[in-house]
C-alpha cells in the first residue's frame, strides 16, 4: 500500500486531489511538530474534506493533540472523520486498548519491544489489528540500518503485527533540513522508487508512505505500477528501437545467477534481422541488455539483462543499458518477475 504525508503549514490541496484521482487515500500527518503552527479551523476543514472524500487520515497523537484539534476527548476525533491514530507519547496502555474500540491503532515501531507487545496483548489489545509504524529521520545519518529494520520487523511478524515505514520524496523536500524523510538511512539519497521496491519485496512492509511533500510524476507512476501490478520498471539510458517498451516481459522461472533471462526473448526477437545479425562485440557490464545473435544458433534471440559484469562475446549483441541510478533494481527481479523497459 502506498500512502503519503501532509503538513498543514505547507498543505497543497492540488497534490491531495491528484492523489485522490489515483486512489491513493491513506495520509499521514502529525499535530505536534515543533515547526508547525496551524489553526484548528484549517485542521478541521481538512478532516471534514477528507471525510467527504473517503480519505484515511492517520494522525500522530499525544495529549497535546486534543488542544490542537479542538476536541474534548479522543473519541470526539472519530466524529471529525479520524479513523486511524498513531500513538506517540503520554497515552497509557489502558487508553490504547480502549481506543482500539473506536480507531485503527498504529504504534511507534521504535519504542515497541516484546515486553510492551506482551503487556498490550495481556491488557486486551488485538495485535492482528495493530500496525507498527517506523519513524522518518530528517537529519542525515540518523536513519535506521537495514539490519535493525530486519530485526525489528521479525519481532512484529512473530506477533502478526502489520508494518508501515517511510520513503523520501524527490521533488519537494520538507524543511527545515531538506535532506529527505526516510526510515532507512540508505534510502536518503536513493530513488524513492527503488526504496519502495526494496521495502516491499525484501522487508515485506505493508504500508509505505512518502515522507516529504511531493514526488515526481515519473517516480510515482513507477511506484504505482509495482504496487498494483508487481511490474518492475527499468529506465534505460539506451535501448534498441527494435526492443518494444510497451511490452511487459517476464524473468524466467528458473532464475539465473548472472543474468535476467527474458522469457519471451527467443519468441519475439529470433526473427528480427536487425537484432539477430552479429554486430561488433562490446563491453558487457552490469545493467547491459543483450540479444544473442545468429552465431549462438538455437539461442538466437535470447534476451538478457546482466546482473554482473561478463566478458565480451561475439555471439551476443548489446542492445541497451539500464540507467546507472536504477541498477540496484536488478537485485529485486526474481523468478517470474514482470519487467517493463522505459
Amino acid at each position: 500500500m502506498l500512502g503519503y504525508s501532509i503538513y498543514f503549514s505547507q498543505l497543497d490541496m492540488s497534490f491531495v486531489q491528484k492523489m485522490d484521482k489515483k486512489g491513493i487515500k491513506t495520509i499521514f500527518t502529525s499535530l505536534h511538530i515543533s515547526e508547525e503552527s496551524i489553526s484548528q479551523e484549517k485542521i478541521r476543514h481538512f478532516l471534514d474534506d477528507s471525510k467527504k472524500n473517503n480519505r484515511d487520515v492517520v494522525i500522530d497523537i499525544s495529549p497535546n493533540t486534543l488542544q490542537a484539534i479542538g476536541a474534548k476527548n479522543y473519541i470526539e476525533m472519530k466524529d471529525l472523520g479520524v479513523k486511524t491514530v498513531r500513538i506517540d507519547f503520554g497515552i497509557s496502555t489502558e487508553e490504547i486498548v480502549e481506543m482500539q474500540k473506536h480507531f485503527r491503532i498504529v504504534l511507534n515501531a521504535s519504542t515497541l519491544d516484546e515486553q510492551k507487545i506482551c503487556e498490550l496483548k495481556e491488557k486486551g489489545l488485538c495485535l492482528q489489528q495493530v500496525i507498527a509504524m517506523h519513524n522518518f529521520y530528517p537529519r542525515e545519518y540518523t536513519g535506521l540500518s537495514l539490519d535493525f529494520l530486519h530485526n525489528k520487523n521479525a519481532l512484529f511478524n512473530k506477533y502478526h503485527i502489520q508494518i508501515w515505514a517511510f520513503i523520501p520524496g524527490d521533488k519537494v523536500l520538507r524543511g527545515p533540513i531538506f535532506a529527505g524523510l526516510p526510515t532507512v538511512e540508505k534510502h536518503r539519497n536513493q530513488s524513492p522508487y527503488i526504496s519502495f521496491v526494496e521495502l516491499s519485496q525484501h522487508f515485506l512492509i505493508d504500508g509505505i508512505f512518502i515522507g516529504d511533500l511531493q514526488i515526481e510524476d515519473d517516480t510515482l507512476n513507477m511506484i504505482e505500477r509495482f504496487d498494483k501490478e508487481g511490474i518492475v520498471t527499468l529506465p534505460t539510458k539506451t535501448l534498441s528501437p527494435y526492443i518494444p517498451k510497451d511490452i511487459i516481459y517476464n524473468n524466467r522461472m528458473d532464475e539465473s545467477e548472472a543474468v535476467i533471462r527474458i522469457d519471451q526473448g527467443r519468441e519475439l526477437f529470433s526473427k528480427n534481422e536487425k537484432l539477430y545479425t552479429a554486430t561488433k562485440p562490446g563491453k558487457r557490464t552490469i545493467g547491459t541488455i543483450t540479444v544473442d545473435n545468429s552465431e549462438y544458433f538455437r539461442y538466437m534471440g535470447e534476451t538478457q539483462i546482466l546482473k554482473r559484469d561478463l566478458p565480451e562475446d561475439s555471439r551476443v549483441n548489446i542492445v541497451g543499458n539500464v540507467q546507472d541510478e536504477y541498477i540496484a533494481l536488478l537485485d529485486f527481479i526474481k523468478a517470474g518477475t514482470r519487467i517493463k523497459f522505459e
